[in-house]
């Protein structure tokens, strides 16, 4: 079982890889896609941004009931359950398609990294919110891959966002073969 502050520092972590990666992508070309099926640098940016959004509207109000419910962490530790697959969620060989309701809707590099910004400061603030809580026993659903409870949930970000730091990896070798 992570801790809030381990969970946090992997959070930090993936932000890092995944900003050293927009940072290859040269400022004048975040916007160009590489290819008419590829999406942009700043295309990928708002995705992670509206998918983070998405996560943190979930898990909040969960960590709310369950401090409400006096979850506590002395009732911690679901030996049941599981751990996420990161290096399978991360592999780029295995394509997904985004769901409708996290596709970019064309922000700029700049409006997206300020979308990404404030949905990572609502995933900080989740967790910090979660410090004390049993966080193995606040569940909830991800339409792919069932029921995650607040680690997993937290082990899925950051594998989402290295998987997506590769993907703008790809995207600079690619703009700057051309």
């Amino acid at each position: 079982m992570s801790s809030p502050q381990s969970l946090l520092s992997s959070l930090h972590a993936a932000d890092a890889e995944f900003d050293a990666a927009i940072e290859a992508v040269p400022p004048g070309s975040r916007e160009r896609r590489p290819a008419p099926d590829v999406w942009s640098a700043a295309e990928v940016v708002e995705h992670l941004a509206i998918v983070n959004n998405h996560i943190a509207a979930l898990l909040a109000p969960a960590v709310e009931e369950a401090r409400a419910a006096g979850l506590m962490a002395d009732q911690d530790d679901d030996p049941a359950a599981r751990r996420l697959d990161e290096a399978s969620l991360i592999d780029r060989t295995n394509r997904l398609t985004a769901s409708e309701a996290s596709q970019p809707t064309g922000l700029d590099a700049s409006a997206a990294r300020a979308a990404l910004a404030a949905a990572r400061t609502a995933l900080d603030a989740i967790v910090e919110a979660a410090d004390g809580l049993a966080l193995t026993r606040i569940v909830r659903p991800h339409r792919r891959l069932g029921p995650l409870n607040l680690e997993q949930w937290m082990t899925f970000v950051v594998a989402h966002e290295r998987r997506h730091a590769l993907q703008l990896e790809e995207i600079a070798a690619a703009l700057a073969a051309h």
